[in-house]
C-alpha cells in the first residue's frame, strides 16, 4: 500500500518539491532499492534538478546525489574568526555553525577557493539559508536577498579566486554547492587562511539588485520551486505543524494535508479526510491513509481501543500496508509483551527486509527486552540506511558493556563516511587520551581539535564531562540514584499506572545573567496498558544561545538489568523555512522504547546559557519559573537554586502551599532547597485556564521592584528605539489625510497589518531584544516585539506618545506578580498613555480601539522612561462583541426558497470573518458559511462593507437560493439550527471539572429569521419558546407563528468569559436545554384542499 502511495506521488511532474517532501516521510515504509530507483527516474525527468539537491540528500545515498543533480558540495571553508579557522562540511555540504556557535563570531563570513583554467561563469547554490553578501578576492561583488535557498552566478577570469559568503544572522547549518562545470575545481587550503570579504563593510550597504538581472558579472536568484506549499509539506513530513496561512482554502497537492495538520493540532481530522464525495472515493491507498490518520488521532487522544479496532479491521481486510501492522506490534509492546512484539517485528522484516521503519522498530524493541541484545542491535543498525542516530546510541551501549574498541571503531566509521560532528564528539568522549587529530588529516582542522577539547575535556569548562558523565558544575548538587522500590511495589495494580519516583532540578545563576539548569527523574511504569500512550520528552532550546546535553537515558528492568543510553534523541526545527533561517529554535525529543511492566525510565539532561547572549541585559535577565508538577504523580522531588550571595534572590510559589524553602550559605554562594512529595498529577482539561493557574511552579527574580525591572529592560532595548528621521517620514506618509489622533492610530495599525506577517517563537537573545528596524522592514515579518518596535516608531513619528509593554496572554493563565521578573510574560504590545489604551501589532482583521481577547483582563508591564509600571488592561463587556443576523426566507409553491441575509459583526468576531474574506475568494468563503447553515444553499449575490478598511462594524449582505426548502412529504419538519448547535455543543465538556471553564471571549449573538410561504403550505407547530437567564449563560428563543409566516428570534449571550467550576454543572444544564430548543422544528404540510 505504501508503494502504491509513493507511485502516485512520483507519477506527476507538477510541484515536484511538494512531491519529494512527501516522500521524505513515506520513505521509511518503502524498500530502499525500489525507492531509490524510482526517485532517480522521477528526478531525471525534471528540467532543473539542482534546486532539489538538499532534499535528495535526505532521500538517496549521499554519493549518488552529485551525479544526479550536476552539483558538488564544497568541502571546506575558512570562517572569519580571531584567529581564522577552517571547517570541513559534511557529505551534504553543510557546515554546523549552530553546534560550533559558542566558539565562532556572529554573523558568520565563510570563504572558499576556486581554480579556473579559463574564464568561466560559476554558479554557487545555497541551501538552508542563502547569504546576503558575496565577495571575490577581497571586494564585495553583489548583494542578494536572504532566503531559504537560492543561487548566485559569478563571472570570473582564469586563475585562483577566493569567494566569500556573508549572512546578517547565524544560520544553523548552511550548505554551499558548486554547479559542476569543466575547468572549475575547489582548492581551499587547510594550512593558509583565506578571506574573500573586506574587514570593514560599507556603513550604508545598498539593497540587493533586481533578481535574475545580471550586473557587473553578478546575478542572484531564489529557487522558484521552494514555495510556501513545499515548505509546509516538508514541515509536515518532519512532524511540525506547518505555518501555511489558510490551508483549508488552497488547492493543495496532498489530499491528506488538512487532515494531517488537524491531527497534529489535536483536532478531529475526520471533516478533512478525502474520499467520501470526491475523486478519491475508490483509490485504495487514499482510503488506507484515511484510516491511519483517524487511528493515530484516537491513539494520540488516549482512545487507544478505537485505534486498535481500526488497525484490526485493516488486518482482517487483508490490507497490504505495513504501518497498521507495526502499530499493533507497538500496542503489544505497551501491554508488556515486549519479547513477543520483537519476534513479530523480526518476522515482518523477513517479508519486507529492506524497509527502514521495520528495522528501527526492531532496534527499539530489542533495547526494551530485559536481556543483553547488543549483538542483535549491532546487526540491525547496519541495515538502517544513512542514519547514524542509532549508531550513536549503540556505541554508548557498547561502552557500557566495556567494549570500547568496537564503539570507537563504529564512531570513527561514522565520521569518515559522513563527517558527522555528533559522531566526532562521541568518539572524543570515548577516547580522552587520544587527540582528535587522529581522525582528522594531519595538520588540518586544528580549530576542531581545540573546540572539542574545550567542549569535552577541559577541566571545569561549562560542558566538560568527567568520567562519570556528569558536568563538574553539577556533580556537587546531584545526589546518587535513590533506592528503587521492591519488585512487588513496581507491579502493584492498586497503585498508579505510572509514577515519577523522584525528580531533581538544579539551577545555577551567575552574575552575568546566564544560568545552568539540570533535570533528572525516574519514571516507573507499573502497567503500560493503563498508563496509555506516552509522548516523547521534549526540551525546547536555542542552539544560538543555549547548549543542551542529554547525559543519561537508562531503563532499569524488573530483573535488575539496566539498558544504558536506551532512548533515541532527535532534534527538530520549528517554524516555516523562511522564518527558520532567522529564528533558531529547536526541540529535542527523547523517546524511550515501549516499557515492560515495572520498567523504570531514567533521564538526566542539562541546558546551559552561553555567556554572550545576556551580558547586556543585566539584572533583567534573572527570571525563571520552575515546574513542580507533572502529568504523572510525583512520589518525591527536590529543587535546588544556587546563586551568588551578594545578588539577592526573590522567590515565591504560584499558589499557597505548605512548603518553606531552606536557605543555606556555602562560601560566596547561597543555596535554596525545596523538598516536596507526594505531589498529585497535573491534569490539564479542555477549555481550562492556562498553566499559570493550574500548575504548581516556583518563580525567581533578582530585581527589587517592577520599576527597577523596567529600567533594566529599557536600557537593554533603548538602542533600537532611538528616533529615526526615515520612520518619521514614513509615518507622515501613512497618515496623510488623517485628521484626528484616532484616524492616525488606525491608519498606522492597518498599514502594519497589511505589510507584515507575524511569526512567533523567539528564543535566546531575541527572546528579549527586537531585531533592528532595517531587518524587520526588509523581511516583512517579525514577532510581537518587532511589531511593537515598528508601531512605537510610527506613532511617535506623528507625535502620539507610545511605550512598549509586555503582557502575559490569556492562554497562559493568570500568574501572581509577587516576584518582579520578565519570565511570566509572553507577549509584547503598545501602550498609549494619552487614552490609557492598547495596541497589538500581531492581530489581523480588526482595528484599534478593539483590544484582542487574549490580553483583556491581564496586567501589563509598561516600559517607560521612568521605569516599569504594572497597568491593568480592562475587560470589555460582552456587548462589545456581537453578531447580528437578519434573514428573510420566501418559499414558493414548489417548496423552493430564496433567502436574503444581512450580517453585522462587531468586536472580537471581526477578525475571523475578515480573515476568511481577505485570504480567500469572498464568494467561496461565504458559500462555505452558508452551507453550514443550509447544506443546499447556493450564493447568488453578495456585498460586503468595511472588509479591507478594517473599520468596525463589518457588514455582509447575501442573496441565497435554497432549493427543496420545503420537500414533498406528508409532514415536513424544518429545523433552524443555523450552526448554533455547533456553537452550543462546544460549551459542553465533562460535567465534573477540576478547573474553571474558560471561553475565548464573552459575546452576544442575535438572530431574526422571517419565513413566509405560499398558501399551499400550512404550519401545524412552530419551534419551541424558551427563556433562560443565569449569571454565565443567557438564551432566548421565541417563535411567532401566523398564517403563512414564521418569525423566529433567538439570542445567545455569554456575559462572562469564565465559568467557575462550581457553577459549570448548572451552566451545562442550561446549554443542553438551549440545544433542544435550537433543534425544535417547524412542522409544515400541504394544506388540505
Amino acid at each position: 500500500m505504501e508503494q502504491d502511495a509513493a507511485a502516485w506521488w512520483l507519477s506527476g511532474t507538477d510541484r515536484p518539491m511538494v512531491r519529494l517532501c512527501r516522500l521524505v516521510e513515506l520513505q521509511e515504509w518503502l524498500p530502499v532499492t525500489w525507492k531509490n530507483d524510482r526517485i532517480r527516474t522521477f528526478v531525471g525527468r525534471l528540467p532543473d534538478r539542482q534546486v532539489f539537491t538538499q532534499i535528495l540528500f535526505r532521500l538517496l545515498p549521499p554519493e549518488t546525489v552529485p551525479s544526479l543533480t550536476g552539483t558538488q558540495a564544497l568541502t571546506r571553508f575558512w570562517i572569519r574568526h580571531d584567529p581564522p579557522v577552517v571547517l570541513p562540511a559534511n557529505r551534504r555540504g553543510e557546515v554546523p555553525l549552530a553546534e560550533l556557535g559558542r566558539s565562532l563570531d556572529a554573523p558568520p563570513v565563510m570563504s572558499f577557493q576556486l581554480r579556473l583554467r579559463t574564464a568561466r561563469r560559476v554558479r554557487v547554490l545555497s541551501f538552508k539559508g542563502a547569504p546576503g553578501r558575496w565577495c571575490v578576492d577581497g571586494r564585495v561583488v553583489g548583494l542578494a536577498r536572504e532566503s531559504e535557498a537560492g543561487y548566485v552566478e559569478l563571472d570570473l577570469p582564469a586563475g585562483v579566486h577566493t569567494v566569500g559568503a556573508a549572512w546578517s544572522y547565524r544560520p544553523q547549518a548552511p550548505a554551499l554547492h558548486l554547479s559542476v562545470t569543466s575547468g572549475v575545481e575547489e582548492t581551499t587550503p587547510t594550512d593558509t587562511a583565506v578571506s574573500a570579504c573586506p574587514e570593514a563593510w560599507p556603513a550604508e550597504p545598498a539593497f540587493p539588485g533586481e533578481e535574475k538581472k545580471r550586473k557587473d558579472g553578478f546575478l542572484w536568484a531564489r529557487f522558484g520551486d521552494v514555495s510556501e506549499e513545499s515548505e509546509a509539506q516538508c514541515d509536515l513530513s518532519l512532524g511540525r505543524v506547518p505555518q501555511l496561512e489558510d490551508p483549508g482554502h488552497r488547492d493543495l497537492l496532498d489530499p491528506h494535508f488538512r487532515a494531517r495538520v488537524a491531527s497534529l493540532r489535536g483536532e478531529n481530522p475526520l471533516p478533512w479526510l478525502p474520499g467520501v464525495r470526491d475523486k478519491y472515493q475508490k483509490t485504495p491507498w487514499i482510503l488506507y491513509e484515511n484510516q491511519l490518520i483517524l487511528a493515530d488521532h484516537w491513539y494520540e487522544t488516549r482512545l487507544g481501543e478505537q485505534a486498535r479496532l481500526i488497525w484490526n479491521r485493516l488486518t482482517q481486510a487483508g490490507s497490504t500496508g505495513l504501518r497498521h501492522r507495526l502499530k499493533l506490534i507497538q500496542l503489544e509492546a505497551e501491554r508488556g509483551l515486549v519479547f513477543s512484539a520483537l519476534l513479530r517485528a523480526l518476522a515482518m522484516m523477513t517479508s519486507a527486509p529492506d524497509t527502514p521503519a521495520l528495522v528501527r522498530s526492531a532496534i527499539l524493541l530489542s533495547n526494551a527486552v530485559p536481556v543483553d541484545s547488543v549483538e542483535l542491535r549491532t546487526r540491525l543498525v547496519t541495515l538502517v540506511p544513512g542514519d547514524w542516530s542509532e549508531t550513536l546510541i549503540l556505541a554508548e551501549v557498547l561502552q557500557a558493556r566495556g567494549r570500547l574498541d568496537e564503539a570507537r571503531a563504529m564512531l570513527a566509521d561514522a565520521w569518515k563516511e559522513r563527517r558527522d560532528f555528533s559522531a566526532l564528539l562521541a568518539w572524543a568522549r570515548l577516547t580522552p587520551e587520544t587527540p582528535v587529530a587522529t581522525l582528522l588529516a594531519p595538520g588540518r582542522h586544528a580549530f576542531l581539535n581545540e573546540w572539542i577539547t574545550a567542549e569535552v575535556r577541559a577541566p571545569g569548562a561549562a560542558s566538560s564531562l568527567p568520567a562519570a558523565g556528569i558536568p563538574a558544575w553539577l556533580a556537587p548538587h546531584l545526589p546518587s540514584t535513590p533506592q528503587l522500590p521492591p519488585v512487588a511495589q513496581r507491579t502493584d495494580p492498586k497503585l498508579a499506572a505510572a509514577e515519577l519516583l523522584h525528580t531533581e532540578q538544579v539551577l545555577l545563576l551567575a552574575r552575568d545573567g546566564t544560568s545552568r539548569y539540570a533535570r533528572s527523574f525516574l519514571l516507573l511504569v507499573r502497567d503500560p496498558a493503563r498508563a496509555g500512550h506516552r509522548a516523547p520528552f521534549a526540551v525546547k532550546y536555542s542552539p544560538h544561545s543555549q547548549a543542551v546535553h542529554v547525559l543519561r537515558t537508562r531503563v532499569h528492568h524488573l530483573d535488575g538489568q539496566i539498558s544504558s543510553q536506551a532512548a533515541s534523541v532527535q532534534s527538530f526545527d520549528f517554524l516555516s523555512g523562511a522564518a527558520r533561517m532567522y529564528f533558531d529554535v529547536r526541540e529535542l525529543r527523547i523517546t524511550f522504547p515501549p516499557p515492560a511492566p515495572g520498567d523504570i525510565h531514567e533521564l538526566l539532561y542539562t541546558i546551559e546559557d552561553m555567556p554572550s547572549t545576556q551580558a547586556d541585559l543585566g539584572a533583567a535577565s534573572f527570571g525563571h519559573i520552575l515546574q513542580m508538577q507533572d502529568r504523572w504523580p510525583i512520589a518525591a522531588q527536590r529543587l535546588r537554586v544556587v546563586h551568588p550571595s551578594d545578588v539577592p534572590l526573590r522567590h515565591a510559589f504560584s499558589r499557597p502551599v505548605p512548603l518553606k524553602p531552606t536557605v543555606t550559605r556555602h562560601g560566596d554562594q547561597t543555596w535554596i532547597d525545596v523538598t516536596d512529595g507526594p505531589v498529585p498529577a497535573w491534569k490539564p482539561e479542555p477549555m481550562a485556564p492556562g498553566w499559570g493557574e493550574t500548575l504548581l511552579t516556583f518563580s525567581l527574580g533578582t530585581t527589587a521592584s517592577w520599576k527597577e525591572l523596567g529600567l533594566s529592560y529599557l536600557r537593554y532595548v533603548e538602542p533600537v528605539y532611538r528616533p529615526r528621521r526615515d520612520m518619521r517620514e514614513l509615518a507622515q506618509k501613512i497618515t496623510a489625510g488623517s485628521k484626528t489622533d484616532l484616524e492616525r492610530i488606525q491608519a498606522i495599525h492597518a498599514w502594519v497589518q497589511k505589510n507584515f506577517r507575524y511569526v512567533s517563537l523567539m528564543f535566546g537573545n531575541h527572546g528579549y531584544m527586537p531585531y533592528t528596524l532595517d531587518e524587520i522592514l526588509e523581511r516583512k515579518f517579525g514577532d510581537c516585539k518587532d511589531m511593537t518596535l515598528v508601531l512605537v516608531h510610527l506613532l511617535r513619528g506623528v507625535d502620539i506618545a507610545a511605550h512598549p509593554a509586555i503582557v502575559r496572554t490569556k492562554p497562559q493563565g493568570l500568574y501572581p506578580m509577587d516576584v518582579p521578573s520578565l519570565a511570566p510574560f509572553d507577549h509584547s504590545i503598545v501602550y498609549l498613555p494619552a487614552s490609557n489604551s492598547w495596541l497589538d501589532g500581531t492581530i489581523k482583521g480588526q482595528l484599534y480601539p478593539i483590544v484582542p481577547a487574549w490580553i483583556q483582563g491581564r496586567t501589563a508591564l509598561v516600559v517607560e522612561p521612568g521605569g516599569g509600571r504594572l497597568v491593568p488592561i480592562a475587560q470589555e463587556p460582552a456587548s462589545s462583541s456581537r453578531e447580528a443576523e437578519n434573514v428573510v426566507v420566501r418559499v414558493d409553491a414548489a417548496g423552493n426558497a430564496v433567502a436574503e441575509a444581512q450580517f453585522t459583526i462587531t468586536g472580537q468576531p471581526e477578525s475571523a470573518w475578515r480573515l476568511r474574506l481577505l485570504e480567500d475568494n469572498a464568494r467561496d468563503a461565504l458559500s462555505r458559511r452558508l452551507r453550514g447553515l443550509w447544506p443546499q444553499a447556493t450564493l447568488t449575490a453578495w456585498k460586503t462593507e468595511e472588509v479591507e478598511s478594517l473599520r468596525s462594524p463589518l457588514g455582509i449582505r447575501m442573496t441565497v437560493a435554497l432549493p427543496g426548502f420545503f420537500q414533498e412529504k406528508p409532514a415536513r419538519t424544518v429545523e433552524f439550527p443555523l450552526s448554533d448547535d455547533a456553537r452550543l455543543s462546544a460549551l459542553v465538556t465533562k460535567m465534573n471539572r477540576e478547573s474553571d471553564f474558560v471561553l475565548e471571549h464573552a459575546g452576544e449573538l442575535d438572530r431574526t429569521i422571517e419565513v413566509t410561504w405560499h398558501r399551499n403550505w400550512c404550519a401545524s407547530r412552530g419551534p419551541q419558546d424558551l427563556t433562560l437567564r443565569t449569571p454565565h449563560f443567557e438564551f432566548t428563543q421565541k417563535a411567532t407563528l401566523e398564517k403563512g409566516k414564521l418569525v423566529l428570534t433567538r439570542r445567545i449571550a455569554l456575559p462572562r468569559d469564565r465559568v467557575p467550576r462550581a457553577d459549570y454543572p448548572a451552566f451545562v444544564h442550561s446549554v443542553n436545554a438551549a440545544l433542544l430548543a435550537v433543534h425544535s422544528p417547524l412542522v409544515i404540510t400541504r394544506c388540505a384542499k
